[in-house]
C-alpha cells in the first residue's frame, strides 16, 4: 500500500512539473521535404553525363509550407537507380550537385561500380561536415532555391549500345516554419 502511494505521489510530481513547466507554447514545428530529381543519361559512347536543373518550388511538398518556413536544413541524400539499359552495366558514376551559379555544394564519386546495384539499394551520399555545411549555407538565404544535378558515368562496360540509365537524386530537407 505505502509503495501504491509513493508511486502514485511521484506520478502526480511528475505529471505536475511536465504540465506546468515542461509544456512551453510551441513557435515552431520540423517538417522533413523529400524530394527527386530525375537524371537520364543515355547515348553511345563510353562516358556520358546529364545534368537536371531544378528548383525547390516546383515541389509541391515545398510549396504547401513556403510561406512559414523560417529555416531549412540539408538531412540526407542519395542516388537511386530506376532503370538501366543493361543490368552487366559497369563504370564510374559521379553525382554532383551545384548551386544556380555554378558553384559545386557536394561531388560523390563511385569507382567501377555496377548501377544496377543501387536499384534496391540507394547510395547514401557520404557528405562532409564541409561540404553539408556549403550547402546548408546556400539554402539559408530562402531566394537560393535552384539547382543543377548532374550524373556523370564514365568508362563504360557491358552492354551494348544505346547505354540508358535513369537516374534519381533523394534528397531530405527539415524546414522548420512558424506555427
Amino acid at each position: 500500500m505505502k509503495k501504491n502511494l509513493v508511486k502514485s505521489g511521484i506520478s502526480v510530481l511528475i505529471l505536475s512539473f511536465i504540465f506546468f513547466n515542461g509544456c512551453d507554447s510551441f513557435d515552431s514545428l520540423p517538417i522533413n521535404i523529400p524530394l527527386s530529381v530525375q537524371v537520364i543519361v543515355t547515348g553511345n559512347s563510353n562516358s556520358l553525363g546529364e545534368t537536371a536543373s531544378f528548383c525547390l518550388d516546383q515541389y509541391e511538398n515545398y510549396n504547401d509550407i513556403a510561406e512559414d518556413i523560417k529555416t531549412l536544413t540539408y538531412i540526407e541524400g542519395a542516388l537511386r537507380i530506376d532503370s538501366v539499359s543493361n543490368i552487366n552495366l559497369q563504370g564510374n558514376i559521379k553525382v554532383e550537385l551545384k548551386n544556380s551559379a555554378g558553384q559545386t555544394l557536394f561531388l560523390v564519386n563511385l569507382n567501377n561500380v555496377k548501377p544496377s546495384n543501387y536499384m534496391i539499394n540507394p547510395y547514401i551520399f557520404p557528405l562532409t561536415v564541409d561540404q553539408v555545411q556549403m550547402l546548408n549555407q546556400y539554402i539559408q538565404n530562402l531566394q537560393n532555391k535552384c539547382f543543377n544535378a548532374e550524373v556523370e558515368v564514365t568508362s563504360i562496360t557491358g552492354g551494348t549500345t544505346p547505354h540508358y540509365i535513369r537516374a534519381y537524386i533523394d534528397m531530405v530537407f527539415e524546414a522548420e516554419t512558424e506555427l
